[in-house]
């Protein structure tokens, strides 16, 4: 599934089309599903240049969670802080990346300080049936 996205994002410009902020949410997306870190990481950085995309809010969202699935918090932290910077703002998926990431591998003091973080932008708190009990933090 990987090599034929691949292929098709390739064959974009064969259409006269551009590369646009769908297809490489497509692309990160298929690259996240399949577990390919290395390469959402790659394709994001290089996309401004490479495809004269430059990544969104979504694209982001894609990232931090590629980095919070593989355990990257510190990571995760930084993209959000990044983007920020850059002066876009994260929403409440942003936000709920992050904290159900710290929420999975148990970092009491990570989770507390991004929901924290979280509701003083604003922000709403999506939890799942699966999820623990906030009580327990």
């Amino acid at each position: 599934m990987v090599d034929h996205a691949v292929r098709a994002f390739r064959r974009i410009p064969d259409f006269g089309l551009r590369h646009s902020q769908r297809s490489l949410c497509a692309l990160l997306f298929v690259f996240l599903k399949n577990r390919k870190l290395d390469l959402v990481l790659e394709t994001f950085r290089s996309a401004p240049e490479d495809l004269q995309v430059s990544p969104g809010i979504t694209a982001h969202n894609i990232v931090l969670n590629a980095l919070c699935h593989h355990g990257d918090l510190a990571g995760a932290r930084k993209m959000l802080d990044e983007m920020e910077g850059k002066g876009m703002k994260p929403d409440a998926v942003s936000y709920n990346i992050l904290v159900n990431g710290y929420l999975r591998k148990g970092d009491r003091s990570g989770f507390k300080g991004a929901l924290k973080e979280m509701f003083h932008k604003g922000k709403e708190l999506f939890l799942k049936k699966r999820d623990p009990p906030l009580d327990l933090y």
